[in-house]
């Protein structure tokens, strides 16, 4: 997964092993322009997260069969929406 452009990006991972994602289990990681992650397979993931332009373009490559035997989903309350996923960055 990658952004084009200029602007950085966010992810939010947490190890594989994971099954609920909380602040003290994810981690946030702030990608440069033109950078691309790798994440091994069952990497919980949610971004990519951004702020400031109305829109980035992405590269995202997959398997034919991700989405069927690697794809697993956990829905945030409002308040943990609020909490994990405010972007704080100087990079706007």
């Amino acid at each position: 997964r990658g952004g084009l452009g200029e602007k950085p990006w966010f992810m939010a991972m947490a190890a594989s092993s994971v099954e609920k994602p909380s602040e003290e289990n994810m981690a946030v990681f702030e990608i440069p322009p033109g950078v691309f992650v790798k994440m091994n397979k069952g990497t919980w993931h949610a971004g990519p997260l951004f702020s400031g332009p109305d829109h980035i373009d992405f590269y995202n490559l997959e398997l034919k069969d991700t989405n069927l035997v690697d794809h697993h989903n956990h829905f945030f309350s409002k308040e943990e929406e609020k909490s994990f996923f405010r972007i704080e960055s100087d990079a706007q």
